[in-house]
């Protein structure tokens, strides 16, 4: 068995322990009310849901075999998580933090846990969003520069080649560790390159063989947004570019950053809204992950060729060529054989013309 298939098993496996939830673990989730913004209950804490001995928890009994269905989703009134996302997107549904109230994001990824739907993510969340989230799952991790809490539910095992984040400035970073945080979560390799702006263009010529190494980039910058171009010259990468509201007045918020990517000349490089760190990395996930499934296919297909034996065709094809050697030495024969007869006809021929036509010529000297 080869590597990859490996992993995938491993990847089928983890997301089937996902699912392995004993009833009284169930019961609590069901039974007992959403927990408030300040008082979480210390009973809902206690349950053993991502304990080490739950993957130890007989599973469930394994479908019909009828069609899976790719369009779930949970009805909490105020929210409907889509809880099929992964099978469809690779990824689960992943939380807005902003505008949600504590208890609402408690609720959220509560029913999605329950329902295996792997990792879960929180983005622009705060410390207070963070103090309840971790309540209920102790094992939540709150990444401070990214404002990203993580629910890890299934093991993180980074595949395929390496995402760069490189940004401009210092200031940044925040978004930059958005991005970075993202995709690592998501299963990536991912390396950082900070403070490399064009006003000190000599700091990003010194990492070109950084650049040309990775399988996608994400430039996080903001004011005129410059590196993306410069960035996308020096490598065959896919780059992503990320404008931030990083600037003085007429940066209007990150506008400006964002029309100065839009109008790059570096072929190719793709842009999403400012500030957007999550939705690069989603966009340098896939195209890292499509870029391994089709080399695993690739190396599949190559695998799959049967070498052909060629001993027997030749030794046909080399009978076929002496029978046609043959038979065109006869033919030449015979053509020999019959030029020659026909060269003698032809020589006798000219010898009675010529006897005829001196003995014509003759007489009619003679007759003279």
């Amino acid at each position: 068995m080869k590597d990859w298939e490996k992993r995938r098993q491993e990847r089928r496996s983890d997301y089937e322990a996902g699912k392995k939830y004993s009833k009284k673990a169930l019961e609590i989730l069901t039974e007992t009310p959403q927990p408030e913004d300040d008082v979480l209950v210390d009973r809902l804490a206690a349950h053993p849901l991502h304990s080490k001995q739950a993957e130890n928890i007989p599973s469930e009994p394994e479908g019909t075999g009828e069609k899976e269905d790719l369009f779930e989703y949970s009805d909490l009134k105020y929210a409907k998580p889509d809880l099929t996302r992964k099978k469809r997107n690779g990824f689960p549904e992943v939380i807005y933090s902003p505008g949600k109230t504590t208890k609402q994001i408690v609720g959220i990824a509560r029913e999605m846990t329950r329902r295996g739907c792997g990792n879960i993510m929180a983005t622009r969340a705060s410390r207070k969003n963070y103090k309840g989230v971790k309540a209920l799952f102790p094992d939540a991790v709150y990444y401070r520069d990214a404002r990203v809490i993580l629910i890890q539910n299934e093991p993180i095992r980074p595949s395929g080649g390496t995402i760069l984040v490189v940004s401009a400035g210092t200031s940044d970073i925040p978004v930059s560790e958005e991005a970075a945080v993202c995709a690592e979560i998501m299963g990536n390799r991912v390396e950082r390159l900070y403070d490399v702006g064009v006003a000190g263009i000599h700091r990003i010529l010194d990492q070109t063989d950084a650049l040309r190494h990775a399988s996608v980039i994400i430039v996080v910058a903001g004011m005129e947004a410059a590196l993306g171009t410069v960035v996308g010259g020096l490598t065959d990468a896919p780059v992503i570019g990320v404008p931030t509201s990083i600037g003085y007045g007429a940066s209007f918020n990150g506008v400006a950053a964002l029309l100065g990517m839009l109008n790059s000349c570096a072929s190719g490089m793709t842009v999403v809204n400012i500030d957007n760190g999550f939705g690069a990395a989603c966009a340098a996930s896939k195209i890292n992950h499509t870029a391994l499934l089709h080399e695993q296919t690739g190396n599949e297909a190559e695998d799959s060729i049967v070498p052909t034996d060629f001993s027997e065709q030749n030794a046909k094809k080399q009978g076929r060529h002496a029978r046609s050697s043959a038979a065109v030495s006869a033919d030449a024969d015979t053509a020999s054989d019959t030029g020659g007869s026909d060269a003698s006809d032809i020589a006798a021929e000219n010898s009675d013309a010529e006897t005829g036509s001196g003995q014509q010529n003759g007489g009619a000297r003679e007759d003279s």
